[in-house]
């Protein structure tokens, strides 16, 4: 297991409205058991479109271990992939998010997801 739980990765996807796949950012929050009982890890997308509704997840600086451009990203709660190590593509500056916003944004996607609402 190359990869951990708050890691940031890109990982080629097409979504239904691109023409093609085209490599997007994803948080892993999946554990290490995951990884080990399927070989691959849960992932959910990150983006810097501005819009905002009930799947946002806004990331700050703060709740990352390396500062980044200062542009406006969220996690988008509701495009939660699973991707296998080999699809990862290799970056060399890797960033992550700290465990304890990992912990909420799976609150989030719990709550606006996955609940009954």
């Amino acid at each position: 297991m190359s990869y951990n739980r708050g890691d940031i990765v890109e990982f080629y996807l097409e979504l239904p409205y691109q023409e093609s796949s085209k490599p997007h950012p994803f948080i892993i929050i999946s554990n290490e058991e995951v990884y080990e009982q399927d070989g691959m890890y849960i992932c959910v997308m990150i983006t810097h479109s501005e819009n905002i509704d009930q799947f946002t997840f806004e990331i700050e600086n703060k709740m990352l271990t390396k500062n980044v451009d200062g542009n406006f990203s969220q996690a988008r709660c509701h495009l939660i992939v699973n991707i296998k190590e080999e699809e990862i593509i290799p970056t060399m500056a890797r960033n992550r998010i700290k465990n304890k916003y990992v912990d909420r944004l799976v609150s989030r996607i719990e709550m606006v997801s996955l609940s009954n609402l």
